[in-house]
């Protein structure tokens, strides 16, 4: 998720800061996708649920609430609600949804942003273990563009902008619609800076390389081009992939994103694993246990802390798994001063644990590309193999151990 640098100017929601030029970008396209305000309920139901008929039972049986839409593959839907409702009736609702036991999570819809701090060390530092045990940089990144065709990672975020260094899918999704067109074009540039350091491509003579140098991404628009956008946009984007991730070959998803504790959101990643994809998110910029936001709370995910790749310590900024939660699934990553590919078929260099996040994407992908896994949980306990420096920071916070790419992963 980037902290502030020259490139970035005022404060977004917590920890999020748009660039100075990315400012100047939007306010020249008369075409912003800005997410609406997040209103509604959001249900989860049980994987054998017809979400559908579900939906359409309890709107009949409640006049205040409508369908806003269905997700067929998470087994969810969203629920409108007339504008003005107050808290006790949303609160009925929620009580009545809940005691159906075909519900498994259910919550009002609620914001959610991209994880930005504010630059290249971070793939270098990735492929630290090979380049000391007397393989050069220049063949370890030709070994690995070599594969990095076999797979696709959907990165989730933003959107991603066409771009010299990236191979980006021509098919993508997103929550934003132009007419009746959807366009997961990126013009925050967050999107893209997160696929360029998971798959920039190598040796073409440009700009930077990513961890898995030349996968084709899929773009998943689920956040405006402020950066924002909703926890139901966020689902909605889930359901698509599980929905065409064998069609499309994604075998993996990077989501740089979150917000408060969101329990329908935190369901969804977990199927989304469940279906075979490994998923990477970040663990938040808050400084404060991960198990606090969502989706680094949930479950069958891999969560992303930031580390200064120049001293292998824990970024100020990053959140850890506290004493609320099991040291499990958390490794840490280059998350501090990365440079990677930006909007404009430019560079920028970022900060936060949203850059962290694409670094373990792409050795993802590559664990797959190789042959060394064929299944997500695979490629958890492959990782497990790969963290070789402890990265603590200070006393009662836990941040993993550093992922590499390397002979032992």
């Amino acid at each position: 998720m980037p902290r502030s640098s020259s490139l970035l100017g005022a404060a977004l929601l917590l920890c999020l800061a748009l660039s100075t030029s990315a400012t100047r970008l939007l306010q020249q396209n008369n075409e912003v996708d800005v997410a609406e305000a997040p209103s509604g309920l959001v249900v989860l139901y049980k994987e054998n649920a017809n979400p559908d008929a579900k939906a359409n039972d309890f709107t009949k049986k409640n006049k205040d609430v409508g369908k806003k839409a269905v997700w067929g593959s998470m087994k969810g839907a969203h629920l409108s609600l007339p504008p003005g409702l107050a808290k006790k009736n949303k609160d009925d609702l929620i009580k009545k949804l809940k005691a159906d036991p075909d519900v498994v999570a259910v919550a009002e819809d609620a914001p959610a942003k991209i994880y930005q701090e504010a630059v290249p060390t971070g793939v270098t530092e990735m492929y630290s273990v090979m380049t000391s045990s007397g393989t050069s940089l220049t063949s370890a990144l030709a070994a690995s563009a070599a594969v990095a065709s076999k797979v696709r990672i959907a990165v989730i975020d933003t959107g991603v902008a066409a771009h010299t260094d990236l191979s980006v899918h021509t098919e993508g999704f997103s929550v934003f619609k132009k007419g009746k067109r959807m366009d997961w074009t990126d013009r925050n540039g967050h999107g893209t800076h997160c696929a360029g350091t998971a798959a920039a491509r190598y040796s073409n003579g440009v700009g930077v390389a990513g961890v898995s140098p030349g996968t084709t991404i899929v773009p998943v628009k689920v956040l405006g081009d402020n950066g924002s956008g909703s926890m139901s946009g966020i689902i909605a984007g889930l359901d698509w992939v599980r929905s065409n991730a064998a069609r499309l070959n994604i075998k993996v998803a990077s989501m740089s994103l979150g917000g408060g504790k969101y329990d329908p959101l935190n369901t969804a990643v977990a199927r989304l694993y469940a279906s075979g994809i490994a998923v990477a998110v970040a663990a938040g910029n808050e400084n404060q246990d991960l198990m606090n936001v969502s989706p680094a709370s949930a479950d069958g995910v891999i969560r992303v802390t930031a580390i200064d790749p120049t001293t292998r310590r824990a970024a100020s900024f990053s959140n850890y798994m506290g004493g609320s939660g099991p040291e499990t699934n958390v490794v840490a990553a280059p998350g501090t001063s990365i440079k990677s590919t930006y909007i404009g078929n430019s560079y920028a260099t970022l900060s936060g644990t949203s850059m962290a996040t694409p670094h373990v994407a792409g050795l993802m992908a590559q664990l797959f590309a190789r042959g060394d896994c064929t299944t997500a949980a695979c490629v958890y306990a492959r990782l497990a193999s790969c963290t070789k420096v402890d990265v603590s920071g200070s006393a009662g916070s836990r941040y993993g151990y550093e992922a590499f790419m390397g002979a032992v992963c």
